[in-house]
C-alpha cells in the first residue's frame, strides 16, 4: 500500500471512529436528560402534589423554578419547562 492511500485510509478511519462516539455521547445525553426531566415531573406530582395541592401549586411553582435557575442557570429550567416536565 501507497504512504499516500496509507494516510488517506488511516484519515478516514479516525474521522468514522470520532464521529461514531460523538454520535454515541449525544444520543447518551439525549437519554439521560429526558429521564432526568421524566423523573423531576413525576417527583413534582406523586411526591408534592398529589392531586391535591393545585390551589397553591403555581406559586410553589415559579418559586421552585427560580430556586433551580439560581442553582443550575437558567436554561432548562423556566417555570412553563418544569410544567411541561409535569
Amino acid at each position: 500500500m501507497e504512504l499516500n492511500e496509507f494516510k488517506n485510509q488511516l484519515y478516514n478511519d479516525l474521522v468514522q471512529l470520532i464521529e461514531e462516539s460523538r454520535a454515541l455521547v449525544a444520543n447518551t445525553a439525549n437519554k439521560t436528560i429526558t429521564l432526568m426531566y421524566w423523573k423531576i415531573g413525576h417527583r413534582i406530582n406523586i411526591d408534592f402534589f398529589d392531586n391535591q395541592r393545585a390551589g397553591y401549586g403555581k406559586q410553589i411553582m415559579s418559586q421552585l423554578a427560580t430556586q433551580l435557575q439560581q442553582h443550575f442557570g437558567k436554561r432548562g429550567f423556566q417555570e412553563r419547562n418544569i410544567r411541561r416536565m409535569m
